[in-house]
C-alpha cells in the first residue's frame, strides 16, 4: 500500500541519514584495508588531506589508493556532497576497484619530489601548509595546575594564545591591496575635536 506524506514533509532527512551511513562505510572499509597491510601492533588511520596521505600512508607504509574517480574531489568525505557521488564511491569500493595496493620505489621518489603525485584521483585541495601549533604562547592545563600548586594564586598574565587567524582569506587580501583612504575622524594628522568637546570624547564633523 502506498504511503502519503504531509505537505512539507520530504525525504531530505532520509537522504541525509543514508549519506552519513555510506560515508561511514567508506571510512571503515578503507581503514580496515590499511590495517590488513600494516602490523597489528601499529595503529593506522585513513587521512583525507594530500599532505598527510602522502606522508603517513603513501611514503610510510608504501601504499597507494587506486580507483578513486577522477571527477570526485579527494578530501574529507564531509566535503563530498550528493548521494550520487557517495554512492559511486561505495559501489567502486564494494566491487574491489577502489582499494589500497603497494606502490613502487619510483612512485615514492616522485611523491617525495612532489606530494601531489600521491593524491588519489585528479581533484584535490592541494597541499596543507604547516601553520604551527594552536596553543603557541598559550597557558596549557598542565602548566596551569603546577603554577596554582606552587604559588597558591592565579597567574599574573592571561595567555590565551594568538588572536589572529592562520589563514589570510582572499577577501582580506583584496582589501589590503586597495588604495588607502583617509580616516574621516582625522584631518591633518590629528583628530577633529568639535565644539563643546571634552577630553576623551571624539566628535565627527561632516566635511
Amino acid at each position: 500500500m502506498s504511503t502519503f506524506r504531509n505537505l512539507g514533509d520530504t525525504l531530505r532527512d532520509d537522504y541525509a541519514r543514508m549519506e552519513m551511513r555510506l560515508r561511514g562505510e567508506i571510512r571503515q572499509t578503507l581503514t580496515g584495508q590499511l590495517a590488513s597491510y600494516v602490523s597489528p601492533d601499529v595503529r593506522v588511520t585513513m587521512h583525507w588531506t594530500v599532505s598527510r596521505f602522502c606522508k603517513d600512508i603513501y611514503l610510510r607504509h608504501g601504499l597507494k589508493l587506486e580507483g578513486w574517480p577522477d571527477d570526485i574531489l579527494f578530501a574529507d568525505l564531509s566535503r563530498v556532497t550528493g548521494r550520487e557521488r557517495v554512492s559511486r564511491l561505495v559501489e567502486e569500493l564494494r566491487a574491489g576497484r577502489l582499494r589500497f595496493v603497494p606502490n613502487t620505489e619510483t612512485e615514492r621518489e616522485a611523491a617525495r619530489a612532489d606530494p601531489l603525485c600521491a593524491s588519489p584521483g585528479k581533484i584535490n585541495l592541494g597541499l596543507t601548509p604547516c601553520l604551527g601549533r594552536d596553543d603557541v604562547k598559550k597557558r596549557r592545563p598542565g602548566q596551569q595546575r603546577k603554577h596554582d600548586a606552587a604559588t597558591k594564586r592565579p597567574p599574573r598574565y592571561m595567555r590565551n594564545g594568538p588572536k589572529s587567524s592562520k589563514w589570510v582569506t582572499p577577501e582580506a587580501e583584496a582589501r589590503a591591496e586597495e588604495a588607502e583612504r583617509p580616516n574621516e575622524l582625522f584631518r591633518g594628522g590629528r583628530p577633529y575635536m568639535g565644539l563643546g568637546s571634552r577630553p576623551g570624547m571624539l566628535h565627527v564633523r561632516n566635511f
